[in-house]
């Protein structure tokens, strides 16, 4: 089963990459110096790290193994992880984008539209990464469990009783 969140993994990590390259060979005019998530390559190999969990994630879903759920599990850890590192170090880009300058132009608001929008996209890799690799360690860690799957026949309609036995409930 492919859930929208393992699609927007793999789309992020394109975008990042894409975002990431229209940044790195923006012509001299319209950049501010060297960014340090240009200079450690953060658009190449955290993309990788995203497109790779995406897969993993959509093969675990396809193919419920325990060694492929344990994968997905580690693998969208490890891009939150990253997520989370990228982000910072995008924040701190921003920072030194926008803190010495009173009247922003023109060029430096489109380059700095990019870097916000690599930050956005970041973030959202971390949120996503972060929920997929929490709902992966609770079916990890239940994959020893018997599942039992009883399709629904549509033809039989559920029959309904007047008289329902409740039991008694004790909150604590």
């Amino acid at each position: 089963m492919c859930l929208p969140s393992q699609v927007a993994q793999i789309l992020t990590g394109l975008m990042i990459l894409c975002l990431g390259a229209m940044t790195y060979f923006m012509p001299q005019p319209y950049r501010v110096g060297d960014l340090l998530f240009i200079n450690i390559g953060y658009h190449v190999w955290g993309s990788c790290f995203f497109f790779t969990s995406g897969v993993l994630s959509i093969a675990a879903g396809r193919k419920m193994s325990k060694r492929l759920l344990q994968g997905s599990l580690g693998m969208n850890t490890v891009s939150a992880t990253i997520a989370g590192i990228g982000s910072s170090v995008l924040i701190f880009d921003e920072i030194n984008i926008f803190t010495p300058i009173k009247w922003i132009p023109r060029k430096l608001l489109f380059f700095g539209t990019l870097v916000t929008g690599v930050l956005t996209l970041s973030l959202l890799e971390a949120c996503i990464a972060s929920s997929l690799s929490i709902f992966g360690c609770r079916a990890a860690c239940s994959v020893s469990k018997v599942l039992v799957y009883s399709p629904n026949n549509d033809q039989v309609l559920p029959e309904v009783s007047a008289d329902h036995i409740y039991d008694e409930v004790a909150f604590r």
